[in-house]
């Protein structure tokens, strides 16, 4: 299911409609959109050999984590979460 991103945003913004029109703002909304959706193309590409290697090489508890300088493989050998601290 795709979401309409910059739709959201537009909507979320009181004083959005003070800039653009409404045919300016649907034309940037629907090049936001295919932006979008070549991206995630992209990353579901790029992603699908990783998450493949990671399920037959290493077990769950195993996490990669990629930048633009490094991947790294870690194992989690203990967690513990917690929302105590969160403020609303």
């Amino acid at each position: 299911m795709s979401k309409n991103l910059l739709a959201d945003f537009f909507q979320s913004q009181s004083d959005a409609n003070r800039y653009l029109s409404a045919n300016e703002q649907e034309a940037l909304e629907e090049d936001f959109q295919k932006w979008y959706d070549g991206e995630s193309k992209k990353l579901s590409f790029l992603a699908t050999p990783l998450m493949r290697t990671m399920c037959e090489n290493y077990h769950p508890n195993h996490v990669c984590i990629v930048t633009g300088t490094t991947a790294e493989i870690s194992e989690g050998i203990e967690c513990y979460k917690t929302n105590d601290f969160i403020v609303d």
